[in-house]
């Protein structure tokens, strides 16, 4: 009993310092300064930890590309359309919007294996996920049903599946 307190107490503590440097992390990352403040209050916790711009000086022909991590207890399909729909509210440009989902930072890259030719983290698809899309005409997201099936539900939010 007592390792198990301590053990959450150790996980807590490093949540707190991967978080803070996340968060750090985001700011960097062409994060609008009012976007903060524009985006809504949620009864869930999660962190912004990539947000980038493909042609900034041109948005219709780039898109926003942006990660995030959500508390693992969190990951429903209710609150997978809250996350989203907060998330596109605050950032309406460029229309082009990629949002990847993580509830475990054993999916995300650690900085030294950012690069293209990167592996899979080892335990990438023992976590779930999901992936939002937004574009001119369609707008929806994909999720995992378990978290070590690599079966997706996809939902519909505004015309088609574009895939």
């Amino acid at each position: 009993m007592k390792k198990n307190v301590i053990w959450q107490f150790t996980f807590c503590v490093l949540l707190m310092f991967i978080t803070s440097a996340l968060s750090n992390a985001h700011c960097i990352n062409h994060l609008p300064q009012d976007a903060s403040s524009k985006l809504e209050r949620v009864s869930f916790h999660y962190v912004i930890f990539k947000n980038s711009l493909t042609n900034p000086d041109a948005p219709n022909d780039g898109f926003r590309n942006m990660k995030v991590l959500l508390d693992v207890d969190a990951f429903s399909e209710a609150n997978l359309k809250e996350l989203f729909r907060v998330i596109s509210k605050a950032f309406p440009e460029p229309e082009r919007l990629n949002l990847m989902v993580y509830t475990s930072v054993k999916q995300v890259y650690t900085p030294e294996y950012t690069h293209s030719n990167a592996p899979t983290p080892p335990e990438y698809f023992y976590h779930h996920m999901a992936v939002y899309n937004r574009g001119k005409e369609n707008e929806f997201f994909r999720y995992t049903l378990t978290p070590t099936s690599r079966e997706l539900k996809t939902v519909i939010i505004r015309g088609r599946d574009a895939f």
